[in-house]
């Protein structure tokens, strides 16, 4: 039984010590590292329209509450609700 569990363990170390190698050979690889570039550029991209939309955002609630509520520099007959008449 020890024996068996020796050669199972024989067997899986040079496997351990393979796949460690080619991880640390993965992180160097080109591209590799040309791969995780792209995608901190994505990410930055991202990032940029997300600040770019909010701040446009922003700019456009004042015209939209004027819009909304009827500032003087908006008053248009269009936008005034009709009155109800309650007879």
């Amino acid at each position: 039984m020890t024996a068996a569990i020796l050669a199972i363990v024989a067997a899986l170390v040079p496997f351990a010590i393979w796949l460690y190698k080619r991880r640390a050979a993965n992180n160097e690889d080109p591209y590799h590292q040309h791969e995780l570039h792209r995608e901190q550029i994505a990410k930055e991209i991202i990032h940029d329209d997300e600040t770019s939309v909010r701040e446009r955002f922003t700019n456009l609630q004042p015209s939209t509450f004027n819009l909304q509520h009827g500032s003087p520099a908006n008053h248009h007959p269009r936008t005034i609700a009709p009155r109800r008449l309650d007879h």
